[in-house]
């Protein structure tokens, strides 16, 4: 499918490497307390767990896997990735629905900071001894790269799938493609077929346009008995998040925030999300980091879900993790 996000531009192929610390040797900014995050309201996440093969009499049970989803998704989407790292590890994946979307609570608040508290809490409830892995796509990437600078002690390692640490311009396309959805729900009846040509005055990617339905409920209206929509998301909050800016911007310095243990960037070939001229930011907050090219666009979590985990599989080897 191609990218929801934006229309994508082509990137430089070298391959970088950051600064790589001493093999087996592993460090980790001192910085645990973080007073902005002890004072938000957390909610609970849903997750889905694939079990690991049990650790072995006496062993240190394995760092267990986290993945995190990008925005308008759910912990679905990233189901194909979960079930091979899962196979080729032999360790527990977890994969959650970040708040405002899939089975997790709704509140007004959509920021960084709100979903790494979040993510924060989930890991001190849920994965015991073992710092994850943690590994995110899209928003759910940045969400990861903050817990990882905020929060080190909750994170062995990071994979960032199609992000960076940096601020950029709002994506014009999110605000549309809400208001076509609200347009949809406002309707007293609409038709999949009707709901379909109403999409495509705002997206002509048929692919797309289904992925937005999904976002929606086809319901029979119990008043009405007539079909019609209503979303599944909070569609109001999240656009009121991209229209601001808290999606696409980042609110850390690598002046105060630095995470030096593992890292692997994992970046489209058709997509401008990890463009070369990011790459020094990324190295700046995470000096021990890789990055790999992977062929596609934004959605290659889900368009190469076997390479992008054999890449995940082969840098968590590298790092004796």
């Amino acid at each position: 499918m191609n990218s929801l996000l934006t229309r994508l531009l082509p990137v430089g192929r070298p391959v970088a490497l950051g600064t790589a610390a001493p093999r087996g040797r592993v460090l980790y900014s001192t910085r645990l307390a973080d007073p902005e995050l002890e004072r938000i309201e957390t909610v609970p996440l849903q997750a889905t767990r694939l079990a690991g093969e049990p650790a072995r009499a006496g062993a240190q049970p394995a760092a267990p896997v986290v993945i995190l989803h990008g925005l308008f998704g759910s912990r679905r989407n990233n189901r194909r990735l979960a079930q091979l790292l899962n196979g080729r590890l032999g360790r527990d994946v977890y994969t959650l629905d970040l708040r405002n979307h899939g089975a997790s609570p709704r509140t007004p608040r959509h920021d960084y900071p709100a979903m790494v508290a979040d993510v924060a809490r989930w890991l001190r409830e849920n994965t015991g001894r073992a710092a994850p892995v943690l590994v995110g796509h899209s928003m759910g990437a940045k969400v990861a790269m903050g817990l990882a600078l905020r929060q080190p002690h909750l994170c062995s390692a990071l994979v960032s799938i199609e992000n960076a640490p940096v601020a950029t311009v709002p994506e014009p396309e999110f605000p549309r493609y809400i208001g076509a959805l609200e347009r949809l729900a406002a309707q007293p009846e609409l038709s999949a077929a009707q709901a379909q040509r109403a999409l495509a005055a705002v997206e002509s990617d048929p692919d797309v346009r289904l992925f937005l339905l999904s976002l929606m409920e086809h319901y029979r209206d119990p008043a009405s008995g007539k079909l019609r929509y209503r979303p599944r998301i909070p569609l109001r909050t999240l656009k009121d998040a991209v229209v601001r800016g808290a999606i696409a911007g980042w609110e850390l310095s690598p002046a105060t925030h630095r995470y030096t243990g593992p890292a692997l960037f994992l970046r489209g070939t058709r997509s401008n999300y990890v463009a070369d001229d990011y790459l020094p930011a990324v190295g700046s907050y995470f000096p021990n980091f890789d990055v790999r090219d992977v062929a596609g666009g934004h959605w290659i979590n889900s368009q190469q879900p076997q390479l992008c985990a054999d890449l995940i599989v082969d840098f968590l080897g590298r790092r004796d993790l």
